[in-house]
């Protein structure tokens, strides 16, 4: 007898929309729903976890008018993007010091001199400023 097969979220096409920022203080952070109000995801993209999760944690975000919403949804989303933007820059700072320092590795071994010869060392170091 053949197995069933089984079903898998990602078939389901299952997409963020639009409307549930507003309406559920949501947002789609790397294909993920993102709570606005506790930055925490659903596990499933469905509008009836979305529901859920406003309903039973955020009770009191109900009482907004349309424009109301419209403002701390945007002013949310503002603050939810500079706190992810708040890690990039070291990240990108630590991949320049590697790649700095894989240039000054391979001058040294172009050379095949000691580190005791300061004059070519010093071109390297200008090297990694750059």
């Amino acid at each position: 007898m053949a197995e069933a097969k089984k079903r898998k979220i990602a078939s389901e096409c299952r997409t963020f929309q639009t409307r549930w920022e507003n309406e559920y203080f949501f947002k789609e952070v790397k294909e993920k729903c993102v709570c606005l109000i506790c930055n925490e995801t659903v596990a499933v993209m469905k509008e009836s976890n979305v529901r859920r999760h406003y309903e039973t944690k955020h009770p009191t975000f109900t009482s907004y008018t349309a424009a109301e919403r419209e403002d701390k949804v945007q002013h949310m989303a503002a603050n939810l993007q500079a706190q992810q933007q708040y890690f990039y820059p070291a990240n990108n700072t630590q991949e320049n010091a590697t790649i700095a320092s894989y240039e000054v590795a391979q001058l040294i071994a172009r050379r095949g001199k000691a580190f005791s010869d300061g004059d070519w060392l010093n071109s390297a170091s200008l090297k990694s400023l750059e």
